[in-house]
């Protein structure tokens, strides 16, 4: 049972105590000074203590600690070449570090209790007014997501308020970006030499990711069958083709005109 008591300080200040059970039976106590503020409060507690999602603040860890906890994670992942891509981790690792844990904008100390909507709208607000390009307030943010999905699975939290902040992507930059058109492509193919032209017609047709295409080698394409195996990559961290976990084929179908 939840229940609301008035208490008055040594001090002669009035308090409002809410005191409750959580999921495990531990008695939870909260002082406000008004009681409007207690009973909101012991509504909202006991809901969560209901469906099993309470978290006090005791138990909560910090915005920062969450991230650690992410990025061992990411680490494994990418270690162990499972869907993690050396470059993506070091963007994570950047936003983090960088953005979301600056001691002078970011929001490291907050405990994920305490992180609401209000909170990481303000954290936005604060990436926007020191400089930050609204496309990089919006990518930190997603960043900030996926560290409050762990969290959650690991019932740190019991929500992802970033999910209902909005990232506000810079609206001059809307439409800039845009898939070209097959005759467009044609007449990328078309003008560019022997070196370049095959490397454009994969990108283009086969759909496969930038370090699969330039750790592609000859001897992986069957221009018969019109097959192309996947079997390394390249990117900015290695000096040398680095294995997938499996093989992958593409089929490749281009216009024999080209």
């Amino acid at each position: 049972m939840a229940s609301i008591r008035k208490r008055t300080l040594p001090s002669g200040e009035v308090r409002w105590m809410v005191d409750f059970k959580d999921a495990n039976g531990k008695r939870r106590a909260k002082m406000f000074e008004r009681k409007k503020e207690a009973d909101a409060f012991m509504i909202t507690a006991r809901a969560q203590v209901a469906e099993g999602t309470f978290v006090h603040s005791r138990d909560s860890v910090t915005v920062a600690k969450a991230a650690e906890s992410w990025l061992e994670q990411c680490r494994v992942r990418r270690d162990a070449g499972q869907r993690m891509e050396v470059c993506t981790y070091d963007n994570y690792e950047t936003k983090v570090r960088v953005h979301i844990l600056n001691p002078d904008i970011g929001i490291g100390g907050v405990k994920l209790n305490k992180l609401d909507v209000d909170a990481v709208e303000a954290f936005r607000n604060r990436l926007l007014g020191h400089g930050r390009s609204p496309y990089l307030a919006k990518t930190t943010l997603t960043v900030l997501g996926l560290i409050l999905k762990a969290a959650r699975r690991k019932k740190w939290c019991t929500s992802n308020p970033v999910d209902d902040v909005d990232p506000l992507q810079d609206s001059r930059s809307q439409g800039r970006i845009r898939v070209p058109s097959d005759e467009e492509v044609a007449k990328l193919v078309n003008h560019a030499g022997p070196v370049l032209k095959p490397m454009l017609m994969v990108a283009a047709f086969c759909g496969i990711r930038a370090g699969e295409l330039r750790g592609l080698t000859w001897d992986n394409v069957d221009l018969d069958a019109r097959i192309i195996k996947i079997t390394q990559r390249l990117d900015a961290k290695i000096t040398s083709a680095c294995p997938n976990p499996l093989p992958a084929f593409v089929k490749f179908r281009w216009p024999t005109k080209w």
